[in-house]
């Protein structure tokens, strides 16, 4: 039993948003962007990442790539620009990703260290994803904005914290949680987990595919990995 501890599309808004996709109210979904934008000081607290040779998309943008596959289906074709805005930093802080899923659907991944806008998000991931019949738009962690045969309504999101928990980082507390409850229960009732090691496999896939389209300038092709099952 391997899992990984993918902790992004256990997010209570991420959740929601994903109940509400699979319910179908938006058709079928064929577009979407998710970003990761923020101009927080990520360097206070993990000054090494001034000398790695791979950063936004390792660091964070795995999870962003996690959340397109989740929610918009497996990825046939990566295509990915990268750029290094702080000079202090030795590898990308930004890196835009577009994302040709299996389905037809096309969606666009975005990530920065970089940003500077009010109010900053940080922690948080913005999505929109559009369907044949409207579409779903996480403005915040507590607001989804849903357009559904021509009419608006905005729902609101319930995503208290524990008492120990510390605004707005609570986002991400909270998920750590669930992420482990998952785990769990999967180990306790003999079954894969969601976020077992083939299945994480595919989004390291794309991390890997991004890398190599940033540096090669041309579309890359996932690879596909399987988990090796152990020698009795």
């Amino acid at each position: 039993f391997v899992a990984v501890h993918e902790n992004f599309r256990f997010q209570s808004s991420v959740l929601h948003l994903k109940e509400r996709l699979e319910q179908g109210i938006i058709g079928i979904p064929t577009w979407g962007r998710l970003s990761f934008r923020t101009g927080y000081d990520v360097y206070k607290n993990q000054p090494y990442f001034y000398t790695e040779d791979r950063l936004v998309i390792l660091d964070v943008g795995i999870h962003v790539l996690d959340l397109a596959r989740v929610l918009l289906g497996e990825v046939a074709r990566v295509n990915c620009e990268t750029q290094r805005r702080n000079p202090k930093v030795k590898a990308e802080d930004t890196a835009t990703m577009l994302l040709s899923h299996q389905n037809g659907a096309v969606s666009v991944v975005e990530c920065t260290y970089e940003a500077r806008r009010l109010p900053d998000l940080f922690p948080a991931t913005r999505i929109e994803i559009e369907g044949s019949e409207g579409s779903l738009v996480l403005n915040s962690d507590d607001e989804l904005v849903i357009t559904q045969g021509g009419t608006l309504r905005v729902e609101k999101i319930e995503n208290p914290g524990e008492s120990w928990m510390t605004p707005p980082f609570h986002v991400l507390q909270k998920a750590v949680i669930e992420t482990n409850r998952s785990i769990l229960q999967a180990l306790q009732e003999g079954r894969r987990a969601p976020t077992d090691i083939t299945d994480n496999l595919k989004t390291f896939a794309l991390v890997e595919a991004a890398y190599a389209a940033a540096a090669t300038g041309r579309s890359q092709n996932p690879t596909v990995w399987t988990q090796r099952e152990p020698t009795p």
